[in-house]
């Protein structure tokens, strides 16, 4: 027998309509396993006090004495003291209140699968908590009620100072674990391996394509962050030669997300740091999004490349799902795409159309990096 699902009351502030933005929120939320009863949105300019406008918040706490959720859940990044004064106003446990942040880290935990990832994702959601804390403690020195059910001065005080001992010992513990990753790095370039790298959109189906590649089984899902870590297998091609020079390597990362909050990266830059050693980057994109979706997308994966200035390292532009839309819908895309990259090729990872024509696209590539690198493999 299932469990029940819990439920959630949304609440999402833009400053301008984007029902895109607002789905992507949903569809967060549904991937965290809530149930969503009621959603509130509101279109204006943040307010310094509690994000959206008080009236809102009004609203908000009646329908929580109306409708009792199990979470309250914000597609906003709270500042610090947005989220103690909402605390105060609504007057519910602190359990019960999540910003963007806190739901995508939430998901991240459920689906973290090695060591490292769970570290990362504690250190993120330890860093998160340390700027809430010194906002309360702020609030308590100005006699203020913080916000926070049962807590004073002094214990506050305490469980922010072993915050802070506990996110030293995490950074020492993924500093141990980011040696032992260089350490496989410069094994593989001593040995010539080439590096390719899949990265974009969570659900375009990069581990999808690295199964069909490398005939793998890499765990695949409908759910948002599937891949938390990094999976790295051999291009079936190469088996014979696995030892040898110019094996390729082919990596899946951790899924893109828009505007995934800048400390996020940094936390998850031991993983996501596997695409700066890349000597190929495919940027895989869903062609069933509309196309200003598929834009906004692109935009994305651009942004966090150049956040981890990955922008000078070759990459191809890979439509997946073609098995799903039309011919005129590819020659759409890859007309508007085509001031931006200058290799896109369209592919269906599930049923395996065009995957030749991209592993050729591979190993043109490698040649060309190659001879421009003065590589000797045999």
């Amino acid at each position: 027998m299932s469990l029940m699902k819990q439920t959630a009351i949304i609440v999402l502030r833009q400053n301008k309509k984007d029902d895109w933005e607002f789905n992507e929120f949903k569809s967060l939320v549904e991937s965290a396993d809530y149930e969503v009863i009621h959603s509130i949105r509101q279109i204006r300019k943040e307010d310094s006090k509690y994000n959206i406008g008080k009236g809102k918040i009004l609203y908000l706490k009646n329908l929580i004495d109306e409708l009792m959720p199990d979470k309250v859940i914000f597609g906003n990044d709270l500042k610090p003291n947005q989220y103690v004064n909402i605390l105060k106003e609504l007057n519910i446990e602190d359990e019960r209140l999540l910003d963007r942040i806190m739901l995508v880290l939430e998901i991240f935990d459920k689906r973290a699968g090695t060591l490292e990832a769970k570290l990362q994702i504690e250190l993120a959601r330890t860093s998160y908590y340390v700027s809430i804390y010194k906002e309360k403690i702020k609030q308590i020195k100005k006699k203020e009620k913080p916000g926070f059910h049962g807590l004073g001065r002094y214990p506050v005080d305490a469980y922010y100072r072993e915050l802070n001992k506990r996110m030293i010992k995490l950074k020492e513990k993924i500093s141990s674990l980011r040696k032992h990753r260089e350490i496989h790095r410069r094994y593989r370039k001593r040995k010539g391996f080439y590096i390719v790298s899949l990265v974009g959109y969570t659900n375009a189906g990069k581990s999808t394509l690295l199964n069909k590649l490398t005939n793998s089984n890499v765990p695949v899902d409908q759910k948002m962050f599937t891949t938390l870590g990094t999976y790295t297998r051999l291009l079936p091609e190469n088996h014979k030669n696995y030892h040898n020079n110019g094996s390729i390597l082919i990596t899946d990362t951790i899924g893109f997300v828009y505007n995934l909050p800048p400390f996020l990266i940094d936390a998850f830059l031991s993983t996501l740091e596997e695409i700066t050693y890349s000597d190929l980057i495919l940027i895989v994109l869903d062609l069933s999004d509309p196309l200003e979706i598929i834009i906004k997308k692109i935009t994305t994966c651009n942004e966090i490349l150049a956040a981890l200035n990955a922008n000078d390292i070759p990459k191809i532009l890979v439509l997946n799902k073609i098995d799903i839309v039309s011919k005129d819908k590819v020659n759409q895309v890859k007309s508007y795409l085509t001031q931006l990259f200058d290799k896109i090729i369209s592919i269906s990872a599930k049923n395996e159309i065009n995957l030749e024509i991209l592993k050729q696209e591979i190993l043109n590539i490698k040649d060309y990096l190659m001879k421009k690198h003065q590589y000797y493999m045999s």
